[in-house]
């Protein structure tokens, strides 16, 4: 698919917050977090939406301390991306092995059985297929979203990707900024992070390592801007090809970001196990209905 104009531009001069969401997630979270960040901060908050009512654009425009951008994507565009994931993937990539039929004169019996029961413990096997792994994630996270079809799926996988396209767009001179989720209630001041390392990510441990788009501090230096002008060419070549998949903007990540000078950022930048003391709470998941992040939120709501 071919991107829809961008309309809007930045604002900001120096450090800001940026954030993404639709329409729907505006009404739900935006207006807490544009408060949260204005009545917490010194910051510029840079906005961009898609698909926006001419409502909620009407009311950011009555914040100095905001900019907005915003693009109208329709339906129909990820008609191509969802038609891939219509049919399940073979579990496991193509195997030498062959079944029990008719033995080859220079095979033995006990070499094609072993051949057979190979295939059968491979079976059981964790899948090998990345292409399988890929769909079983955008499935699950239909699942979990409740969305209306695989196209829903796909429609909000493009949004969680071209939200860091437009904002490569947006930033044209090497500055600060904090990229957070719009699902996100900012507390209290944000400390400027030390200049040391290009930015700041956080990686989860354990099982599944991954580095989280939803919190990314990047520093005023060349290699910053450069990790974010890469990170933008690999999500707009996978989206121009029209290959979308739940976790995208997460894989480019753990391909790209070791390959930079970046640091840990600090869960109070990202906190969604809301403490008391932390700069930014995120709602991650089933976080977004708990009590202590709506009361939360509800401060800011007004």
């Amino acid at each position: 698919m071919i991107m829809p104009p961008m309309h809007g531009e930045l604002k900001a001069n120096d450090f800001f917050v940026y954030a993404a969401c639709d329409d729907i997630y505006f009404d739900m979270f935006g207006k807490a977090l544009v408060n949260s960040v204005v009545k917490n901060t010194d910051a510029q908050l840079h906005l961009h939406i898609f698909n926006p009512r001419d409502n909620q654009l009407l009311l950011l425009e009555g914040y100095d301390q905001v900019s907005v951008s915003y693009e109208y994507v329709l339906p129909h565009v990820f008609n191509t991306a969802a038609e891939k994931w219509r049919q399940q993937p073979p579990r496991y990539k193509k195997s030498n092995s062959i079944a029990l039929g008719e033995v080859p004169a220079n095979e033995s019996i006990s070499t094609r059985l072993l051949d057979s029961f190979t295939s059968i413990f491979t079976k059981l096997q964790k899948p090998n297929n990345l292409e399988y792994l890929r769909y079983v994630a955008t499935i699950k996270a239909i699942k979990r979203g409740a969305d209306k079809d695989i196209r829903d799926r796909m429609k909000k996988t493009y949004y969680a990707c071209a939200r860091f396209i437009r904002l490569n767009d947006l930033v044209t001179n090497q500055m600060a900024f904090l990229a957070i989720d719009i699902d996100a209630v900012v507390r209290k001041s944000l400390p400027l992070l030390s200049p040391n390392h290009d930015f700041y990510i956080h990686r989860v441990m354990g099982k599944k390592p991954r580095f989280l788009a939803g919190g990314i501090y990047c520093n005023n230096t060349a290699s910053g801007s450069s990790f974010f002008n890469n990170y933008s060419k690999l999500l707009l070549k996978n989206i121009s090809k029209d290959y979308l998949y739940w976790g995208l903007d997460q894989d480019i990540l753990g391909e790209l970001v070791p390959k930079y000078n970046w640091e840990q950022l600090p869960l109070s930048y990202v906190d969604w196990f809301m403490n008391s003391d932390s700069q930014i709470w995120t709602a991650k998941g089933k976080r977004k209905d708990l009590k202590i992040f709506k009361e939360e939120q509800e401060k800011y709501c007004l």
